[in-house]
């Protein structure tokens, strides 16, 4: 099991350094980062030179304007104003988006201290028990995957069935059973992933 790690770096309790598992720690973080905190992370920003432009990569410290959660795709997006950054490029002062991803490790600020309903769900993420649950439904004209996470329903695949009519029964329970085989094929590619 895997589980939310999280740690204090300062001795007043302001702030919180947060290695992020999975899919779902991005959730809390999403859920406890507020307008006005400070992430301190790693990122990429785009500089202009004289012979075009690149990707550098550095550690920056934004203020906190707004947060975007993309379930699904690995990834809690941070805007915000750049407060520290490498002195060389002085990007203080200009608008950033940090990417939050699985596998990052960011430290949180908040400056009056972490509240007790923040502190409540890091703990319970670094406490949970992760279980994955496959859920198959089944009607008479589809068919849908999909894995209960944290934060919602991810749906991994869909199937159409497209059945024949009932006047040809025997064509009707052939393609129910090809179809059904389809089914069993996407389980269990779905359960080794």
């Amino acid at each position: 099991m895997v589980y939310l790690k999280a740690k204090f770096v300062d001795d007043k309790g302001r702030e919180l350094e947060v290695k992020v598992e999975n899919e779902d720690d991005l959730w809390v973080l999403y859920n406890v980062i507020e307008r006005g905190d400070v992430v301190r992370a790693w990122t990429t920003r785009e500089l202009k030179t004289s012979s075009g432009s690149r990707r550098k990569a550095m550690r920056i410290a934004l203020k906190v304007e707004r947060c975007e959660f993309q379930p699904f795709t690995t990834r809690l997006r941070v805007h915000g104003l750049i407060l520290e950054g490498p002195k060389e490029l002085d990007l203080e002062g200009q608008r950033h988006t940090v990417a939050i991803d699985v596998g990052d490790e960011v430290v949180i600020r908040k400056e009056e201290g972490w509240p007790l309903h923040a502190m409540k769900r890091i703990n319970e993420a670094s406490k949970r028990t992760n279980i994955n649950v496959l859920i198959v439904g089944v009607d008479a004209d589809e068919a849908a995957i999909a894995l209960l996470r944290g934060y919602g329903v991810e749906v991994l695949s869909e199937l159409a069935l497209n059945l024949p009519g009932k006047r040809d029964p025997e064509a009707r329970r052939r393609e129910l059973e090809a179809k059904v085989r389809e089914l069993a094929d996407l389980v269990k590619s779905s359960v080794e992933k």
